[in-house]
């Protein structure tokens, strides 16, 4: 703001100066019945003024555009401005967002699903008891490119899964995609594994491998 004051001075300082300048050549030429020669200076001393002012606004509107470059941005411009992946996956695709804070004081949250069913599912076993939980999210943690991540922040949270997904060729980034299928396929057979079982009832829970670590690993054994 301070850059826009001086500007705004010296500017105005420049305008003065040149009127001032042109009213004193005015004066001499008046005594001169040159009418050709005192058009000329008034012609050239409104050229000044008028230079003076667009210049002005110029290097205002320059000078605004760099101070905001310049202004720190706030989590939350930071987060909307990088969060295009995300932002894609909702909107365009049909994903499901949710974000949530861990029963068991781990952070936050941050999923995605190609429905809301999904998260659901994980959602809910995060949030049971000790060995329910253990269960699923030993299992939701053995892959790197599952979209279920854990922030100390909801900020932190959504910023990791954005870099998750970063992480994935861009091309899989749709419900159509080969990710899409095996984020699918992952989370069904945890419900399966899960519905109606529990460590605390009748029922345990079915066994589950741990999944493949990254998603070459986990593409390679889709297509094998």
């Amino acid at each position: 703001m301070d850059r826009i004051y001086k500007v705004i001075g010296i500017s105005i300082a420049l305008a003065l100066v040149v009127g001032f300048a042109l009213c004193g050549i005015i004066g001499i030429v008046a005594e001169n019945p040159n009418n050709e020669l005192e058009a000329m200076v008034i012609g050239f001393g409104l050229i000044c003024v008028v230079t003076s002012v667009v210049c002005f606004f110029k290097v205002r509107n320059i000078l605004t555009v760099v101070r905001a470059k310049d202004k720190p941005l706030s989590l939350f411009d930071r987060e909307i401005r990088i969060l295009d992946r995300i932002d894609n996956l909702v909107t365009k695709h049909g994903f499901s967002f949710q974000a949530w804070d861990d029963r068991y004081s781990k952070g936050v949250w941050a999923a995605l699903g190609t429905s809301e069913n999904q998260v659901d599912t994980v959602r809910e076993l995060s949030s049971g008891g000790d060995n329910d939980m253990f269960y699923a999210t030993d299992y939701v943690f053995s892959a790197n490119w599952l979209p279920y991540v854990i922030g100390h922040t909801l900020g932190e949270a959504i910023l990791a899964l954005e870099n998750r997904l970063a992480q994935l060729p861009s091309d899989q980034l749709n419900r159509e995609s080969d990710w899409a299928d095996l984020v699918r396929d992952a989370i069904e057979s945890l419900r399966d594994a899960t519905d109606g079982k529990s460590y605390y009832g009748d029922k345990l829970p079915d066994h589950l491998d741990a999944l493949p670590k990254t998603f070459e690993a986990a593409l390679s054994a889709k297509s094998a």
